[in-house]
């Protein structure tokens, strides 16, 4: 059993995929648990979405790494932008502002 005062279990910063989905990994002996909700305003969790499963460690940790080298191979199939050419195309637009009766911007 595990207590907290709050929850404050975040997403690594990859919020691209963040649907308010938790999942909680715990390794125990040879086995990994895995809990996962989702997160719901004013509640900490909707029991409705609870789920609770135990796996043999091997089959988890063989399949995280299955899954990592699957997506280094794919990341690195894709062709690469250079960061010249990603703004190559974009105009640049600088403004100068008034900061404490002071001008403030490129030129100040």
């Amino acid at each position: 059993m595990v207590f907290v005062r709050s929850k404050s279990f975040g997403p690594d910063g990859d919020t691209a995929f963040d649907d308010g989905s938790d999942v909680l990994q715990f390794d125990v002996k040879d086995h990994v648990r895995l809990i996962a909700f989702k997160s719901v305003p004013f509640h900490p969790y909707d029991p409705a979405t609870l789920r609770d499963t135990c796996i043999p460690s091997d089959d988890f940790y063989t399949l995280l790494q299955n899954w990592y080298d699957a997506f280094e191979s794919e990341s690195g199939s894709l062709p690469k932008v250079s960061e010249a050419a990603r703004f190559e195309n974009e105009s640049l637009e600088i403004t100068c502002t008034e900061v404490g009766g002071r001008r403030a911007g490129p030129d100040f």
